[in-house]
């Protein structure tokens, strides 16, 4: 018997992807595109792409270019799949946004129209991926330290049950969070010690950071140092803006890594221990300390005060004074080398934290004033002299 290849369809010409689009057009119900809407696209749409291919950049001595006819048939396909998308896609957001993009036929031109259908179906790809991974890792649960469980909302009725559980804003299926949800913006964790539900967390997709936590009633939540660095490492998330993991230590800098640290100072009747850590961005370092304070009596991690401070410097040659650089531009190296002048300080800290028991720029520079071996510790930090990283963490 011969075998009979499936003969191959013929790709459909520019002008027949348009007539497609206009066919479809005017079967959408009036609900979705109104009717004034359809035809006003139907009368400027052929005078429009006249437009765009007149131009002498989309021509060539045979007439219209064949990439151009292309980009136009390639356009109007995506604007079908819009068409459908307003009223069949699961996404809020997506629907939104088929329909502000065919209603964009009425305004702009056809450059910025396929722009627009780009984007639009790179959205719609993102969605998809995010719906299938909720699907794949649909009720994920992952057991941590102290028999604490964390499990992965990834319905609006899990996201509902909760709510109305804890009694909050996440009740309602109208909510932000539901909206968020779809749209693959945003993760929600529910977080169990023994059995009892005790947090609802939400976690921003993209970057990974904890947007915020709260128990029943929007209470605040109490958790170990271990716990909070437990879930960060577990979710591969970061709490540096969230008072709940901030209080105790939980930053980003233990999560990735051991930090050099400087061990134990004495300031006055108390001990501090001060963590550090560099990252750069282009020719900007922005150098990260945490001041640990622990009283004389006792180093148990959970009896600690944490404050976090940033500071943002220039790479480089520098002269410093307490926590202070004067960074110099980048040139060519001059005959003779001009004798370096000290200056006064600056590039001061920045206190980052906003839980109760963190310390403000005033308090650090007075634990400097009055602790010689803080104020020798930060100068050295502030002058790069720090060793490589540990291999382990060591608190």
């Amino acid at each position: 018997m011969p075998n009979n290849p499936r003969p191959q369809r013929r790709p459909r010409t520019a002008d027949e992807t348009v007539a497609l689009f206009l066919a479809e057009l005017h079967g959408c119900p009036v609900e979705v595109i109104p009717a004034v809407q359809q035809s006003k696209i139907a009368r400027l749409l052929p005078t429009r792409l006249r437009n765009y291919r007149s131009r002498p950049g989309n021509r060539d001595g045979r007439g219209v270019k064949h990439a151009v006819n292309e980009q136009i048939a390639k356009t109007f396909t995506q604007l079908r799949y819009a068409l459908r998308h307003i009223q069949t896609h699961a996404d809020g957001n997506i629907r939104r946004e088929a329909r502000t993009l065919v209603r964009s036929l009425q305004s702009d031109a056809f450059e910025e129209v396929s722009r627009r259908a780009s984007r639009y179906i790179g959205a719609v790809n993102r969605a998809g991926h995010q719906r299938k991974e909720r699907a794949r890792l649909n009720n994920r649960a992952i057991t941590l330290v102290d028999d604490l469980l964390v499990t992965q909302l990834n319905s609006s009725d899990q996201l509902s049950a909760v709510g109305r559980q804890f009694r909050n804003c996440v009740a309602s299926k109208r909510g932000w969070g539901h909206e968020y949800l779809r749209s693959g913006e945003t993760e929600f964790y529910l977080i169990e010690r023994t059995g009892e539900p005790i947090a609802l967390m939400e976690v921003h997709a993209e970057s990974r950071e904890i947007s915020q936590i709260a128990g029943p009633e929007n209470d605040d939540v109490r958790l170990t140092r271990r716990q909070a660095l437990g879930i960060c490492r577990a979710l591969d998330v970061s709490g540096d803006d969230e008072p709940t993991f901030t209080q105790v230590g939980a930053y980003r800098m233990f999560r990735d890594g051991d930090p050099f640290h400087t061990g134990w100072l004495a300031a006055g009747e108390r001990k501090c221990k001060l963590y550090t850590v560099t990252t750069t961005h282009g020719s900007r370092a922005q150098r990260e300390l945490v001041v640990r304070w622990h009283p004389a009596t006792t180093l148990d991690e959970d009896t600690s005060t944490w404050s976090r401070f940033t500071r943002t410097v220039a790479r480089g040659p520098s002269v410093t004074g307490f926590g202070g650089t004067n960074p110099e531009p980048l040139r060519a190296p001059p005959r003779r080398r001009p004798r370096r002048r000290r200056r006064g300080y600056q590039g001061e800290w920045s206190a980052m934290d906003c839980h109760e028991q963190a310390m403000s720029e005033g308090e650090l520079l007075e634990l400097t004033l009055r602790a010689p071996a803080v104020y020798a510790a930060l100068r050295k930090i502030a002058l790069g002299v720090t060793p490589p990283p540990r291999p382990r963490c060591l608190r």
